[in-house]
């Protein structure tokens, strides 16, 4: 009848469908080769079930003979430098799924040289602030080196570093020149970098700094990151290897103090003392604190006594800040006048720098009364 649907009332039965993906092309290279052979391999899909290789561009294809591996093809029987030129393509379950063909290859029969070099160390272990000789040895002749990514060279020797403290891993590539089709050989060099110490000096008096003492032991500390020995040099020509030693000197001077330490790993630092060890005795030093100039003989100059110093600078000042007397000279004295004037009876400021016989400075400062009778 006009308009009846034949499917009405008929079962239908699911279908599946699965789209299977094509696989990637495979990656081929050249392989190890001689005067009579050479080879070709390759990278593909981890799917592939086999692969094909063609060597007349695609025209006839067969299956690798696998002579050195899987995913090679080897070929023996030929001249000298004779060129093939090889492509493959993956194959997979179904024919859809076959890959399309890889980069074209050319290879040559060509007899390699062995590469059999080797670095002069197994691990390098350098101080961080030091620098890292490599040497490459066992090299063939026409020798490239490639080291760490730069261009190729016919150098022998490369240095590294200094680098923070840590481990590198250079890799080196050696190859012979011309022999493209070859193996190369990577080699790679350990460099463990040890950190090194860093020195830091102190020194402290420990004879009490009175006057008239003599001042000539010292202990001596280290405050070293990192330090195993120790090794100072005094300046008087005496030494110790302890790490906070006490030294007494026996002649006056001023002394430059280093210390030399070497870390577990042979690691060095040197530090110089900051400022320079003086042995002397303390001056003394008077000052009186009044004068009565009136030229009976006795008090009449406001002056600095003392032995074995020397006056840089002498000043005295009024009540108003100005200098009414001034001089270097240890043997002169205020003698009360200003201005060719007396000056008037009260209380006057000073300040005085003092040098001692190893130029050790002293400051002093105070007020003086002038009394006139």
């Amino acid at each position: 009848e006009f308009g009846y649907n034949v499917c009405n009332n008929r079962s239908r039965t699911p279908v599946t469908v699965q789209v299977e993906q094509i696989l990637d092309a495979p990656v081929v290279e050249c392989g190890p080769a001689d005067n009579t052979s050479l080879s070709f391999r390759w990278t593909g899909d981890p799917a592939t079930v086999s692969y094909q290789i063609s060597t007349d561009g695609g025209a006839t294809f067969f299956t690798p003979n696998g002579n050195l591996g899987p995913n090679t093809h080897q070929i023996t029987g030929l001249d000298p430098d004779s060129n093939i030129t090889a492509i493959v393509r993956a194959i997979g379950m179904r024919p859809c799924q076959n890959s399309p063909y890889s980069n074209a290859v050319t290879c040559t029969a060509t007899d390699c040289t062995p590469v059999n070099a080797t670095l002069d160390r197994v691990i390098y272990e350098q101080c961080d602030d030091e620098i890292a000789f490599i040497n490459v040895l066992n090299l063939p002749p026409n020798y490239r080196v490639v080291f760490n990514g730069g261009g190729a060279t016919t150098g022998t020797s490369f240095t590294y570093g200094p680098r923070p403290a840590g481990t590198d891993t250079i890799p080196i590539l050696v190859y012979v020149d011309g022999e493209m089709s070859c193996d190369t050989l990577l080699l790679k060099a350990v460099i463990v970098f040890r950190e090194s110490p860093v020195a830091r000096i102190d020194a402290v008096a420990l004879t009490p700094s009175v006057a008239g003492a003599f001042i000539n032991t010292y202990q001596f500390l280290s405050n070293t990151v990192g330090d195993a020995v120790w090794f100072w040099n005094f300046g008087d020509g005496t030494t110790s290897t302890a790490k906070n030693p006490v030294h007494e000197y026996s002649q006056t001077g001023a002394y430059v103090v280093t210390l030399d330490v070497r870390n577990q790993f042979g690691c060095d630092a040197r530090d110089t003392l900051d400022r320079l060890i003086t042995v002397s005795r303390v001056p003394e030093i008077f000052i009186a604190n009044t004068f009565t100039p009136n030229k009976d003989g006795k008090n009449d100059l406001f002056r600095i006594f003392g032995q074995n110093i020397r006056l840089e600078n002498f000043k005295i000042f009024n009540t108003y800040g100005n200098i009414v007397f001034e001089t270097n000279e240890l043997a002169r004295g205020w003698d009360g006048t200003y201005n060719g004037d007396p000056a008037p009876s009260g209380t006057y400021y000073y300040t005085a720098v003092i040098y001692d016989e190893v130029n050790v400075r002293y400051e002093r400062e105070g007020t003086i009364t002038l009394i006139r009778k």
